[in-house]
Formats: structure tokens, C-alpha cells, sequence
């Protein structure tokens, strides 16, 4: 099946496409957010110039990529905090 052969391309594609919607909101969230999205654009980029053979390692790079990118999303947001003057 040919649509098989495809399904290992979904990873990368899934990346890329995160990365684009975190550059369309880019001008409502914080502007450091943009290298997040190149880095899960990257990632996405890279993951489907090397696409894994099996379906569970591209899995795995995905759970790892979409992790990372999470984490820099949170130290993001935690540095651009608003923090109030008391005291």
C-alpha cells in the first residue's frame, strides 16, 4: 500500500504545521515564541529529509520534538511574565 509508505511523513508534517500556526499567532504572544517555532520548524524539516523506516521511532522523535518545544514554550512564557512592584 502506498498509503502506508506515507504515514511515516506525518511526524515532520504535523511539525511543520505546528510551526506554522505558532508563527500566525506570533503577534499575540510574546515575541522570543518565534524561535520556538523555528525550532519545531526545523525539527519538522529535518524529520522528514531523514524519515524513519519505522513508524514507532518517528513516533518517538515526535513525542520528543513536541516535548522540548513545550518546555521552551513554558520558559518563554515565564520570562515574558508580568510580575507586579510589591514592596
Amino acid at each position: 500500500w502506498a498509503a502506508r509508505d506515507l504515514v511515516s511523513y506525518l511526524p515532520g508534517l504535523w511539525m511543520l504545521i505546528f510551526s506554522l500556526g505558532l508563527f500566525s499567532a506570533r503577534p499575540y504572544l510574546p515575541r522570543t515564541l518565534g524561535w520556538v517555532a523555528l525550532f519545531y520548524g526545523a525539527a519538522g524539516t529535518i524529520l522528514l529529509m531523514k524519515t524513519p523506516e519505522n513508524l514507532t521511532s518517528a513516533n518517538l522523535y515526535m513525542g520528543a520534538v513536541f516535548g522540548g518545544g513545550q518546555l521552551l514554550s513554558s520558559l518563554v512564557f515565564y520570562w515574558n511574565l508580568e510580575r507586579g512592584n510589591d514592596g
